[in-house]
């Protein structure tokens, strides 16, 4: 029977039969789990579980979200949930298995990442959110809209003193807790400081500047500053800068990029690109040559190109035509590129271009040979590495591995207590068009009824994609028994920028017709109940779900959005600052979405606010209150528009959390309203 789509395999690269070589594996090494940690999550079985007890297991943030090794490799970093709403870094040794020191967030605060500067410095990233009062308050200059802003801030930890210093708090004149602000540590013959390449200031067309922090003070001081229309800075091993880019003419979309040596700088190479952006900065190899970020290819696919400063040659070090390469490997210590990601269809791909790495990738991945596995870490000796590996849905774990012995010592799961419910699959579908649309399809192993109901869950962006990586989300809504598809609809990324750009000014348009064929799709194959279909979304992917209850009300049951976005004009009106402006800002939101002096029919037109009268469907808003992307009043509006209409959503605030969902009790709020909602509507 032709279903219609075509199956490209579990996350271990076919339809998974009961439990596989790496649920053994990680399974046994999950004995090493301390029982404070067992005791923290237990086993959810989700034929018997309630929708509380399913939404606290799926929606409590990760025990251990990251993990960092010290160049000794005799301590491990560890980016922990402390279990009262904040995170904290915990420094472990690895010999006793022993918490040496321990830092934990302030109220408000969002512990991000984790990594070290050298032995006895560790560093983490958090971020916080404020007001453009409480910026003003703080003596800072600030110039644009009233939108809450998000700020990041670095922390170090001295092992010696077992202190910890936020990085240039008391430094005048600095942006460093923006979140343009970039860390580098080591510094090459400058023990303990490192080197922040941000804006001198909080104002908008502030001088970009490098300041030399003290890591263990916290006090810096500006040791070079570069002309405003500087985009990105590139620091040698010894923290000097060798290379800028800037924007030459933002009406023209022009650019160039400039080594700099001293106080002399000469242009290297100039351009145009869409948006007016320079390449990327990506790092130095260790011939010297840096790597951009470059578009190319058949498909116009991100790869990493190497230049010769001396003569502007540029080679292709790295290129995937059908996968965007996500980022360059840079190696922990020297900073040097070492090598490249991306992720296919499925799961993520790490290539090294040193053949000793990439010698250890590939005996990672014969140890475990089913497990979706990269390196995330290692010593300055290279004998010991942090690796993150996940097995079916169980949320993946971070183990120390060591290549001489190929040992796995598990260091931390992320959800302690979870299990298998469900198999995840890379398909594609055919499009109206007959143009072949890659998805995830998430199928439960007890769904609730056959035919199943679905849960069309869209990511967010657009300009993002999903995979087969854990998704807490996805995995949730398994374990009530839907079947979840998961769209990397054109207008995503990860494809080049060809599926990419489809997608430009086509909200409500093409992207929202390849999500609703997804659907239909699945109930030609004849698994699908047609009267019991989602959509739901968070920030673009609830304006999607939202807008297939606006355009295709035969085929949405009820639909939910998260922080979502409803009203375009008033969306692109915000982000231009009220008036049509050029730079890279500017032309993004008009090429991507549209312009009000010309496409506000269009815009009005593809917006749920605007034509709440349309929508039938039973919907569900929820809006965190602290989100610095998505302004809650765009949920107030649609909120009100459909009031106004005669039917009323459901609607939850979520108390001080931000646009990515940060918190663990509101996510778990989130997950319970939204099953419960789900329940009510697709029994």
């Amino acid at each position: 029977m032709d279903t219609g789509y075509d199956q490209g395999g579990s996350a271990s690269g076919a339809p998974r039969q009961g439990p596989s070589r790496r649920d053994t594996l990680l399974g046994a090494l999950g004995a090493a789990v301390t029982s404070a940690a067992q005791a923290e999550a237990q086993a959810v079985d989700p034929a018997a579980a309630d929708i509380a007890s399913d939404a606290a297991a799926y929606g409590r943030l990760p025990a251990v979200s990251e993990v960092s090794i010290s160049p000794d490799g005799k301590r491990v970093s560890v980016a922990a949930n402390a279990g009262t709403g904040g995170g904290e870094i915990r420094v472990i040794d690895i010999a006793i298995r022993t918490p040496l020191a321990v830092f934990r967030t302030s109220k408000g605060q969002t512990l991000r990442s984790v990594r070290w500067a050298d032995d006895d410095i560790a560093l983490g990233t958090i971020s916080q959110t404020f007001t453009a009062a409480q910026i003003e308050a703080f003596g800072w200059r600030f110039r644009g809209s009233v939108r809450l802003l998000e700020y990041v801030r670095y922390v170090a930890m001295d092992m010696a003193t077992k202190r910890s210093v936020l990085l240039l708090d008391k430094t005048e004149d600095s942006e460093a807790m923006s979140s343009f602000g970039m860390l580098e540590t080591p510094i090459e013959g400058d023990p303990g400081y490192g080197r922040i390449v941000a804006r001198a200031s909080p104002l908008q067309d502030a001088e970009m500047a490098v300041f030399r922090v003290d890591l263990k003070t916290g006090r810096g001081v500006i040791v070079r500053r570069f002309p405003n229309e500087t985009d990105d800075v590139l620091l040698n091993n010894a923290g000097a800068p060798i290379v800028r880019t800037g924007i030459i003419d933002a009406k023209k979309n022009t650019w160039d990029v400039r080594v700099v040596s001293g106080r002399e700088e000469r242009v290297l190479f100039g351009g145009s690109s869409e948006f007016g952006a320079p390449p990327g900065l990506l790092g130095q190899m260790p011939d010297g040559r840096v790597v951009l970020g470059q578009r190319g290819g058949p498909n116009e696919t991100w790869r990493l190109i190497a230049v010769d400063l001396a003569t502007g040659a540029q080679t292709t070090l790295f290129a995937d035509d059908r996968y965007d390469t996500s980022r360059a490997i840079r190696d922990p210590w020297t900073r040097r590129v070492v090598g490249a990601s991306w992720t296919d269809d499925l799961e993520p791909q790490q290539k090294f271009f040193d053949p000793a790495l990439q010698g250890v990738y590939d005996s990672l991945r014969e140890t475990v040979p089913d497990t979706m596995a990269t390196i995330v870490d290692w010593t300055r000796d290279r004998s010991q590495f942090v690796v993150y590996a996940e097995a079916g849905d169980a949320g993946g774990s971070y183990f120390r591995f060591t290549p001489a012995t190929k040992a796995l010592d598990l260091i931390g799961r992320r959800y302690p207590g979870l299990r298998h419910i469900a198999s995840v699959a890379s398909i594609t579908y055919a499009a109206r068009d007959g143009v072949r649309v890659p998805a995830i399809l998430t199928t439960p192993d007890r769904p609730a009824r056959t035919p199943s109901p679905l849960v069309v869950l869209i990511h967010g962006g657009p300009g993002a994609r999903d995979s087969g990586e854990f998704d807490w989300w996805a995995h949730f809504l398994a374990a009530r028994g839907y079947t979840v598809l998961q769209p990397n609809f054109r207008g995503s990324t990860g494809y080049g920028h060809t599926w990419r750009s489809a997608g430009y000014g086509q909200w409500g348009g093409l992207m929202s017709r390849d999500v609703e064929d997804g659907a239909r799709v699945l109930i030609r194959s004849g698994r699908i109940d047609p009267k019991r279909i989602a959509f739901v979304g968070a920030s673009y992917g609830a304006y999607a779900a939202l807008t297939a209850a606006m355009q295709t009300p035969d085929l949405v049951c009820c639909a939910a959005g998260v922080g979502g976005v409803y009203d375009l004009p008033r969306l692109v009106a915000a982000m231009m600052g009220g008036a049509e402006r050029n730079g890279v800002a500017a032309d993004f939101f008009t090429t991507t979405i549209g312009a009000l002096k010309t496409d506000k029919p269009a815009l009005i037109a593809a917006s749920p606010t605007l034509n709440a009268a349309r929508i039938t469907a039973p919907v569900l808003l929820m809006h965190g209150t602290e989100d610095s992307v998505v302004d809650i009043s765009q949920t107030n509006g649609l909120r009100n528009a459909l009031t106004a209409a005669g039917k009323p959503p459901s609607f939850v605030a979520l108390k001080g959390d931000d646009h990515w969902l940060s918190d663990g009790a509101t996510r778990t709020q989130m997950l319970t309203e939204l099953g419960t909602f789900l329940a009510r509507h697709l029994a």
